[in-house]
């Protein structure tokens, strides 16, 4: 009997079984017993709070900036969406605010809500696979339903953010994952030129995904955008620095769902953030127009100077 409950688990694979797929539950709230499952849900319940927690920090700032730019409806959606994500613990996005400021909140709320959802994704995979091995069907499926959730919320994030199908190994391949973007048509040259352009606009992939070996240098096309994500391995928790340099400074970089170094903030200009142990999130945009390479070095915890970020701590 334990050979046909094994038989019967191993055979679960998206899509789930026609039941699955009348109303699933919202991601992370499904009830787990294995403690693996428990405690990926866990980790993911309080990085959804932290990120809509930083998402209302940031809206609340764009409020007043619309305000003062004399956009009373603006300053209303901004003002609906922050009520929105307070009070609803699951994701939220809306459509672009006419506040820049607002936008850019927007971008960062999403490009960390896809990596909270990712790592989830990933962590998930052992505990499904432990489930089965213990011939706990029940277990079985609501795991690989949280799974199937997880990947159709990705899916409509972003074309590379969607964990390894079930049944691949949960291994994570070396390097980090580029995907280039068309130029966008507001980055053409003229009255109003910024360069700028949120994740979310960059339109439709340039083919597939690639695999980059390094995060301190690495190069696109100079009339595409492009979007390195991935994760890199913290040994030492701490705080590290971190700085970009690619010509105007014309990227952005991401890490653990927060801006280190923000778009034209200034070449090799200096930022902080306090990283805990394990795998952190990282994300590298670099725009079109001006920008072929992007060059990113790091100061750990205890580091006296500047140094590349070893190519053997990154993986996606």
């Amino acid at each position: 009997m334990r050979t046909k409950f094994l038989i019967i688990g191993l055979a679960l694979t998206l899509p789930l079984l026609h039941a699955f797929a009348q109303a699933e539950p919202a991601a992370g709230t499904r009830t787990f017993t294995t403690p693996a499952a428990v405690t990926a849900q866990s980790t993911y319940t309080a990085a959804m709070k932290a990120a809509r927690l930083k998402y209302s920090a940031e809206l609340e700032q764009s409020v007043k900036a619309a305000l003062t730019a004399g956009d009373l409806d603006d300053a209303n959606a901004i003002t609906a969406m922050r009520e929105k994500i307070t009070a609803d613990s699951a994701p939220a996005t809306a459509g672009p605010f006419k506040t820049s400021q607002a936008n850019e909140a927007r971008v960062h709320y999403d490009t960390a809500v896809t990596a909270v959802q990712r790592q989830y994704g990933r962590e998930l995979q052992p505990a499904l696979k432990q489930a089965m091995a213990a011939a706990n069907l029940a277990e079985s499926n609501e795991i690989n339903g949280e799974l199937k959730t997880l990947v159709a919320l990705l899916a409509t994030a972003s074309p590379s953010a969607a964990p390894p199908p079930i049944g691949q190994s949960t291994q994570k391949a070396r390097g980090l994952e580029i995907v280039r973007y068309r130029r966008h048509p507001s980055q053409s040259s003229g009255d109003g030129y910024n360069g700028y352009v949120s994740i979310a606009d960059l339109g439709k992939p340039i083919g597939a995904p690639h695999t980059l070996k390094s995060l301190s240098s690495w190069t696109k096309n100079v009339d595409e955008n492009a979007v390195v994500s991935g994760f890199i391995k913290i040994d030492k928790p701490g705080l590290y620095e971190f700085r970009t340099d690619s010509g105007f400074d014309r990227n952005e970089l991401v890490i653990n769902g927060q801006i280190v170094c923000k778009f034209r903030d200034g070449v090799n200009k200096a930022a902080s953030i306090e990283l805990s142990a394990g795998q952190i999130p990282v994300t590298s945009i670099g725009y079109a127009t001006h920008t072929a390479e992007t060059r990113i070095q790091w100061k750990p915890p205890g580091q006296p100077d500047w140094s590349a970020i070893p190519n053997e701590l990154l993986s996606h």
